[in-house]
């Protein structure tokens, strides 16, 4: 064993990994193997094969009998030497390579403690701390999205009534995460196809699929936080961006697309007797700045508010005059935003009196 704490080389590591299914985990946290592998992470030649062994170990130590204080010993040894060396992970740099060994750690840890994670928040909130911080990585989306699945979970957990401390103590967390979310969902700069993705179309459709993945954590973060709230956040970023533009700011049309965006997110969440946040979220969008990307993501909200808008028959005609004015629009994706959202009018408020009236 000296001989490898002078001077451990990878395949030590995965022939550990490879043996792990087959041993007891204890047999390897009570040895100083452990702490070997946390400091080696700052190894650059052993990196590779030392995230894989953590993971690996994470892993197994999944469904731990949380009861059992010698089946928790492993948990704890692990989680005190993630604690220990997270502040120096920031140093090991922040290229995507990297950095998705490091998201692949704690994402492990948080999926594999999920259920430990909800009974003793407190003790265990560094780690959704570290997960959030992972989230708001935005180098490489593909490698920020490795931990939305934590996010699924955990949010299912906590959102039941077993565990409402644990939803109280992460809220916090899951309101920043609303605006970590609105941020990477940003387009990036440019005003046309050509501009942002250089014509590549396969970008373009790729990020367009991970903005909907997005989606299912903004989701998330209406069932923890409460939809109003995070329909809130949203609304107050597009009023910044508005009051920016009024004082003579040139603001992107990405700024204010995003939080749009992420409102069509959060609509299936809305209460539809909510009569708070979202009349003022109504007024605000048959008001925005003219744009054709605005214009669209406006249209698209208001189609995917309609069952709202059933209950709330006086928010019906300005929102239909919005609509309508689409069809004049000489962009196509207006129009075809407009038929859709038109559609889901006619669906969805086929009961108000005066619906038909107005189209």
């Amino acid at each position: 064993m000296s001989a490898f704490k002078r001077n451990p080389r990878p395949l030590f590591f995965e022939c550990l990994k490879s043996w792990l299914t087959e041993l007891d985990p204890g047999k390897i946290t009570s040895t100083p193997i452990v702490h070997l592998a946390f400091e080696s992470l700052f190894v650059e030649e052993l990196y590779d094969a030392v995230v894989d062994f953590i993971v690996e170990i994470f892993s197994v130590t999944a469904g731990t009998d949380y009861q059992d204080a010698e089946a928790m010993q492993p948990v704890t040894v692990l989680y005190e030497e993630l604690c220990r060396v997270s502040p120096r992970l920031g140093n090991l740099g922040t290229d995507p390579e990297t950095f998705r060994g490091i998201i692949r750690m704690y994402a492990e840890a948080g999926e594999a403690w999920s259920g430990l994670i909800a009974r003793d928040p407190d003790r265990y909130s560094y780690l959704v701390e570290c997960i959030a911080r992972c989230t708001a990585y935005n180098e490489d989306l593909d490698v920020t999205k490795i931990t939305f699945k934590f996010w699924g979970e955990f949010t299912h957990l906590i959102t039941l009534d077993s565990h409402k401390q644990a939803r109280e103590t992460f809220k916090p967390i899951y309101e920043g995460l609303v605006d970590i979310m609105i941020s990477h969902l940003h387009y990036p700069p440019g005003n046309d196809r050509s501009d942002i993705f250089g014509g590549d179309r396969e970008a373009e459709d790729k990020f367009r699929d991970f903005r909907h993945d997005m989606g299912d954590v903004i989701k998330d973060c209406c069932r923890v936080v409460g939809a109003s709230e995070c329909l809130k956040k949203a609304y107050f970023a597009v009023n910044a961006k508005l009051q920016e533009q009024a004082q003579g700011r040139n603001v992107p049309w990405q700024d204010v697309e995003a939080p749009l965006f992420s409102m069509r997110m959060m609509a299936r969440e809305v209460d539809v007797a909510e009569d708070t946040v979202v009349p003022e979220v109504m007024k605000l969008l048959v008001n925005l700045p003219e744009h054709d990307k605005i214009r669209y993501a406006a249209t698209l909200v208001l189609g995917r508010y309609t069952e709202w808008t059933a209950k709330h028959p006086d928010y019906l005609e300005f929102q239909l005059n919005y609509i309508s004015s689409g069809f004049s629009n000489k962009n196509k994706d207006v129009i075809s935003a407009a038929a859709q959202a038109l559609k889901h009018f006619c669906q969805d408020c086929k009961k108000v009196p005066s619906c038909f009236e107005y189209i």
